[in-house]
């Protein structure tokens, strides 16, 4: 039966009535904006978002439909407008994913959505293409084991004074999170760490949840 709806969702692009997966809970200023696979509250003053909330389930990590597709484009859904293409150009930072691509190749809608601008951050390359791509496989196997997750992501960016881009000044962030919990929202692992290149592994940036929410001002599930 899992396997006909999921087969109906691909086929039609038949957007739920309601978010399966869990958002935090926050004070800050921000517009939500929820996509067909998932949602985020963007940061004006960022241009960026506070956070990125997604499932990930094994059955569709196993049901590929479409390849990637790097269609980087401002979110029309933003009001006044996202981060754009011009922001990052020479600016010496990758277009870092928040929501990656390799969870949405089961929806060609998904994989489409997944590259609007305000799912992207300033990512060092040494991060975004190094330690942040290890702990996003490591995410992928985690919902391999456990069927179904649960995740939140995002940037973290300190202080009122911070390096900028483009002639937005998307804000630089000096790190980044993400949570993991099961279905049952529990926390399975949450990580913390630098925008830049380290020699460390994944299990060294392994945080406390409580440490994410004191860092972020964000608040999870029985936590």
């Amino acid at each position: 039966m899992r396997k006909l709806i999921l087969a109906l969702v691909v086929a039609f692009g038949i957007h739920t009535l309601s978010i399966a997966y869990v958002l935090p809970q926050d004070d800050h200023d921000g517009q939500v904006v929820e996509h067909f696979a998932y949602t985020l509250k963007y940061c004006k003053q960022w241009h960026q978002a506070y956070w990125v909330a997604y499932e990930i389930t094994a059955d569709k990590l196993n049901s590929p439909v479409c390849k990637r597709r790097d269609a980087f484009r401002p979110d029309p859904m933003v009001e006044g407008g996202s981060a754009e293409l011009v922001d990052y150009r020479n600016s010496g930072f990758d277009r870092g994913h928040m929501a990656p691509a390799a969870i949405f190749k089961w929806s060609k809608t998904a994989m489409n959505e997944c590259f609007y601008l305000s799912n992207m951050s300033p990512q060092h390359k040494d991060c975004n293409q190094k330690i942040w791509n290890t702990i996003e496989q490591h995410v992928r196997n985690l919902a391999l084991e456990y069927g179904v997750i649960n995740v939140i992501t995002g940037p973290v960016v300190m202080g009122s004074v911070y390096q900028q881009i483009g002639p937005n000044r998307v804000a630089v962030p000096q790190l980044y999170f993400k949570v993991v919990m099961d279905a049952n929202l529990k926390p399975i692992e949450c990580f913390v760490v630098p925008n830049r290149g380290t020699q460390y592994p994944l299990t060294y940036f392994q945080v406390p949840i409580k440490f994410v929410t004191a860092l972020t001002d964000l608040h999870f599930p029985n936590t």
